[in-house]
């Protein structure tokens, strides 16, 4: 819920707002559904806004292309986006991986092989700034954020990734 309002006063008035509206939600939404509008809205470092926007900046990939370290690279993200980020900080996002992988397979998401193969495997970033797309939770805030940083390309006469993810807020 607060990731979708923005609201993050810390008050006793916001959490008992946040509350309601999660019972409200949770009526209205499965937790599937609940768990879909989370993970395309979480923000997860370098300006990516969302699973599908991550995929695209960090691997150059839709998520259904990610391979197993690479998903588990982009979930670590979500506890801590800068302490976790695998550009910025990619020993964090090892250990992290590390432990959710270890996790995973305890609760047999993931079998031995696949845990022996992909635990402490280097990962391959390769990251794409320039075609990556923002994705929030509001169709409108899209538009107008990629709109902007491509006018703004164009005016300035530099990259996108100059604009967007580098120099300007």
């Amino acid at each position: 819920i607060k990731n979708l309002t923005g609201e993050d006063d810390i008050s006793i008035k916001r959490k008992l707002s946040e509350i309601i509206r999660a019972i409200k939600l949770e009526r209205q939404m499965s937790k599937e559904n609940i768990l879909e509008l989370y993970l395309n809205s979480i923000y997860l470092s370098q300006g990516a806004y969302g699973v599908k926007a991550a995929a695209k900046l960090y691997f150059n990939k839709e998520i259904a292309e990610l391979d197993l370290i690479e998903s588990v690279a982009v979930a670590a993200i979500t506890q801590a986006p800068t302490k976790w980020d695998p550009i910025q900080n990619p020993e964090n996002n090892r250990k992290r991986r590390n432990i959710i992988l270890t996790q995973m397979l305890e609760q047999n998401y993931i079998s031995q092989e696949e845990y022996q193969s992909t635990f402490d495997k280097p990962l391959e970033i390769n990251p794409n700034y320039e075609k990556n797309e923002i994705y929030t939770s509001s169709w409108y805030t899209d538009a107008v954020i990629n709109e902007t940083v491509q006018l703004l390309s164009e005016m300035l006469d530099v990259d996108y990734d100059t604009i967007y993810n580098r120099a300007l807020r």
